[in-house]
């Protein structure tokens, strides 16, 4: 792969800069954190402990230096047992300095990524389709990045204030040598912190790009049948294969971009120094003892260790700014916004549901339902038609809320569904799509998903309900066969049973099926019809439907016809009072018919 290097991609903008700079974004992450404060008091205590040693190290090292170069051998034992002591402090703090550190990052990461984890729960549906799953899962890893932060730093301080310590007492020693290799030093770290912003800004644009990227290999994987049984795994490892390319591209190009810089400012600020420092030794090498000439010597990599460590905070700020601030992306209303529910519960939920004059529109000027207004009455059945693309599917939405009226009231039990709880609502609706996502566990597991606390005996009753219960017997484990990834070694039919199951073990009051049998055979569609005729006896139910044979028996049908409600009835009054549903209707007769 050959890295074609360009310009252009390496102007950053003021707006990005502002974007990414300070530290405010990693601050409002630990806010979210509880802390423990026996851990932060034993964190300070060890750091408070290392510094002094590394104040008592510089001078010791110094003073033994002195004895040495002047014949004091008799103060050596004095210096060995002071040394030996030292040492033995810094062993005992350093590790209890490990333990205390790792007991606050794996709380910081374990509290960071569940709130994330929580966070993504708890944003609108619509935010689902606009952003591609490797975009959220990059974001809860960001947790990571952020904790292993705080580590770096808790090591680059004790370096800090070794250096620190060591730097002090070789500007006591000399005050010109230390300020021949300061003034060089300093200069360079002014440097870096003029390119770091860009860095840190190009950084950023790099992850958006990764996160598409990522998003090749996980839509692959989870499409993995359809990708197989349609042949086309070329062309997505081709896009794959581009997008990495193009990726690892603009970071090797990133990499020369910042060598390009730095390389001159570093040859500048270490080869100039040693020359001026060597030049000053030769002309006034009879204003410096021999100790402090040798101490400068072998110690004076601490000035640069202590300008390095300036630095590398900066950096590390910079870096755990990029990765703090695209956590805290999840908390910004203007780019994900979270679900908001009211505080009221019904005691005696019974499934009354009316729409009042509800408008809505997925965009601003596309009218997606007008004015509708209608009932669904509990322990019936009650079904939606109309062609595609009318609003059958967008109406379940609505009553589940994952989406808002644009206008309009939504009651439940002649209460408005925005003020009702999470819970409340939720646990009493169950929603069956097309295509229900089963997870890569047992039967069982499946369904304690949806209620922990339901017992065998009840697990096995929705299972019969919902006409599972005989094959799962079949299984090699019975309920604790392992179904795989999306059910992958289920039927339609057996996903859809499975996902009616599920809703029964909620307990769910509105049990509502989203064109739940059109992809299903006639001997599979027969089948879920008669469980979903059941079911009205205990639970209102509501049914979008693509053939108009699925639901001839319902209750109340309701055609919509450009965004509106045509026509209420049951089949033979839309049959003989509506056009549009009669025709339709006429049409998947002549269609059955020829299949025949």
């Amino acid at each position: 792969m050959k890295a074609t290097y360009d310009k252009n991609d390496f102007k950053v903008s003021n707006e990005e800069i502002k974007g990414v700079r300070g530290i405010k974004n990693t601050l409002k992450a630990l806010k979210l954190v509880k802390t423990n404060y026996h851990i932060v008091i034993g964190i300070i205590i060890t750091f408070i402990i290392s510094v002094g040693s590394a104040i008592i190290s510089a001078l010791v090292v110094k003073n033994i230096l002195l004895i040495v170069t002047t014949g004091r051998f008799d103060e050596c034992l004095v210096y060995a047992f002071v040394f030996l002591m030292l040492n033995i402090v810094d062993y005992i703090n350093f590790y209890y300095k490990e333990y205390f550190w790792d007991v606050f990052n794996r709380d910081l990461k374990l509290n960071l990524q569940l709130k994330a984890y929580n966070q993504i729960n708890s944003l609108k549906a619509q935010c689902f389709s606009e952003t591609q799953t490797a975009s959220f899962t990059r974001r809860i890893n960001e947790a990571d990045k952020i904790s292993t932060f705080f580590t770096t730093i808790a090591n680059q301080l004790q370096d800090l204030f070794h250096f620190l310590a060591y730097s002090i007492v070789l500007l006591f020693s000399s005050p010109i040598l230390f300020g021949i290799c300061a003034i060089f030093y300093f200069i360079k770290n002014i440097f870096y912190s003029y390119l770091l912003p860009r860095r840190k800004a190009l950084n950023k644009r790099h992850s958006a790009l990764y996160d598409k990227v990522s998003n090749i290999s996980i839509e692959s994987i989870r499409g993995a049948t359809d990708v197989k049984g349609l042949n086309f795994e070329k062309p997505l490892a081709d896009n794959y294969k581009s997008g990495m390319n193009d990726y690892a591209s603009k970071k090797i190009n990133m990499g020369i971009w910042w060598r390009n810089r730095i390389m001159p400012v570093n040859f500048f600020a270490f080869t100039l120094s040693t020359v001026t420092l060597l030049l000053t030794l030769y002309f006034f090498n009879s204003y410096f003892s021999i100790a402090t000439i040798i101490f400068f010597w072998t110690y004076k990599g601490n000035i640069n260790g202590l300008f390095n460590i300036l630095f590398n905070f900066q950096e590390n700020f910079s870096n755990i700014e990029v990765s703090s601030s695209r956590y805290m992306e999840l908390y910004d209303e203007k780019l994900y916004s979270t679900e908001k529910f009211g505080q009221k519960v019904l005691e005696n939920f019974v499934g009354d549901i009316k729409f009042k004059n509800v408008y809505f529109s997925y965009e601003k000027g596309k009218t997606i339902l007008s004015n509708v207004s209608f009932e669904v009455e509990p322990n019936k059945i009650t079904a939606f038609v109309g062609k595609t693309g009318c609003g059958k599917s967008t109406t379940l939405a609505l009553i589940s809320r994952f989406y808002d009226p644009t206008k309009g009231k939504i009651t439940i039990d002649e209460i408005n569904s925005k003020e009702l709880t999470k819970d409340c609502l939720r646990s009493n609706i169950s929603y069956v799509q097309q295509s229900p996502y089963i997870f890569n566990r047992s039967f069982k597991e499946n369904l304690l998903l949806v209620n922990p606390e339901a017992t065998d005996k009840e697990i096995e009753t929705a299972c019969k309900k919902a006409e599972l219960h005989s094959f799962i017997k079949t299984t090699k484990n019975g309920y604790d066969t392992i179904i795989g990834e999306n059910g992958i070694t289920l039927s339609g039919g057996q996903k859809q049973r499975l996902a009616i199951a599920r809703a029964l073990i909620n307990k769910s009051k509105i049990i509502m099926f989203d064109e739940s049998t059109s992809s299903l055979d006639n001997e599979n569609q027969s089948k879920i019809q008669a469980t979903i005729e059941k079911l009205s006896k205990d639970h209102t139910i509501i049914v979008v439907a693509h053939r108009l044979s699925t639901i001839i028996n319902a209750d109340k049908i309701i055609y919509i016809e450009d965004h509106k409600i045509k026509a209420t009835g049951t089949h033979d009054e839309l049959f003989s009072n509506c056009k549009e549903y009669r025709e339709l209707y006429e049409v998947e007769n002549k269609a059955k018919s020829e299949e025949a």
